[in-house]
């Protein structure tokens, strides 16, 4: 892996420290599972000939019938005419442990600071960047969707042209918006507002808001179909796109049942590969979350000091939805099945410190 950045600093007015810069990386010869190992089917009938179609599927005697150790699909008196035309007709699948995933990711990060003065500190920072891959079953892919029901590629859909695996990676995110702050309401003992009341101070002073907002682009969507191309030897099948735009309107709330419109794919015939990129022009659901608080510092006596929190986290109950269902011959198919974040909660304490 190889990494380079450069980054401008520059100090604004109001004591804020802005930073822009540039994050990129290139990766090679890396691992494409997340298991340790990096299993890819080489055993696949060449594709000079796929033109013989179902004749590839038709029962021809099995010269290996009767050898010792035989066993699977070369122990009955047939086999498929597909078998011996593999490259190692004498077995059945053949996984190879290799590391021929490469990687690429480019950023523009932007990040504005500024530290306690007048009450305000906060933290803001924004990526816009693109992360591409040609990955199969990634550590990225299984993680994001084992919420979402969405299955990345578990194998390459031709092992004579990994090429055509290159795509957005699973963890591509390509807008990522994130800034907390904390205020100190400018009321009571020390503060510009309403000082010269002890009693008051008890009221109005201490306080204190506190917030931390995340939003960002939703993750890349891999469709795929059942695998009709088993007999030959690949473990994975994509439809054919129709030119039809995937993209459906209306809020992830509003698209549950129907988030990928299906009219953008068509089934891939056996014998042949689908046209469809490894992942389409479509994201699943982007993520938009408010964490509030309400905090106010009090002294009970000299030694004993004391903090009431109330929190909101999901403050605004807004629902954040795992990618939807991309198996383009399940009944399931575009619908969002499962919600990854928790319903608003409300939390209320004290502390006390002595």
């Amino acid at each position: 892996m190889n990494q380079f950045s450069a980054d401008l600093q520059r100090e604004l007015p109001l004591g804020i420290a802005l930073e822009a810069g540039y994050v990129g990386s290139r990766s090679h010869h890396m691992l494409a599972a997340s298991t340790g190992l990096s299993s890819m089917l080489i055993n696949q009938v060449p594709t000079a000939y796929l033109g013989m179609g179902s004749a590839l599927s038709a029962s021809v005697p099995n010269p290996f019938a009767g050898l010792p150790n035989v066993a699977g699909v070369l122990a009955g008196s047939t086999v498929a005419r597909a078998q011996l035309l593999m490259p190692y007709p004498q077995y059945g699948a053949i996984t190879e442990n290799t590391n021929p995933v490469h990687a690429q990711y480019d950023s523009l990060a932007i990040k504005a600071q500024k530290r306690l003065a007048r009450g305000l500190t906060f933290l803001t920072a924004f990526t816009w960047s693109k992360n591409m891959d040609n990955a199969w079953g990634s550590a990225g892919s299984n993680y994001f969707n084992t919420f979402a029901g969405s299955t990345p590629a578990a194998a390459v859909q031709n092992v004579y042209d990994t090429n055509a695996e290159w795509a957005l990676a699973s963890a591509n995110v390509p807008a990522r918006f994130s800034t907390s702050w904390t205020y100190q309401l400018p009321f009571g003992k020390g503060q510009p507002l309403l000082h010269n009341h002890s009693a008051l101070n008890y009221v109005v002073g201490g306080w204190s808001v506190n917030g931390v907002v995340i939003a960002q682009s939703g993750f890349p969507l891999f469709v795929f179909q059942t695998n009709q191309n088993s007999v030959i030897g690949t473990g994975e099948q994509r439809p054919n796109a129709t030119g039809v735009s995937p993209a459906m309107s209306g809020s992830p709330e509003s698209l549950q049942n129907g988030y990928i419109n299906p009219a953008a794919f068509s089934t891939a015939p056996a014998f042949t590969f689908g046209n469809l990129s490894r992942n389409i022009s479509y994201r699943g659901p982007g993520e938009g979350n408010w964490d509030l608080s309400l905090f106010k510092d009090f002294t009970v006596r000299e030694r004993f000091k004391g903090q009431f929190r109330a929190e909101a986290l999901n403050a605004f109950n807004t629902p954040l939805f795992a990618n939807p269902n991309t198996n383009f011959s399940s009944a399931q198919f575009g619908k969002v099945v499962y919600q990854t974040n928790t319903p608003r909660e409300v939390q209320l304490g004290v502390r006390l410190s002595f």
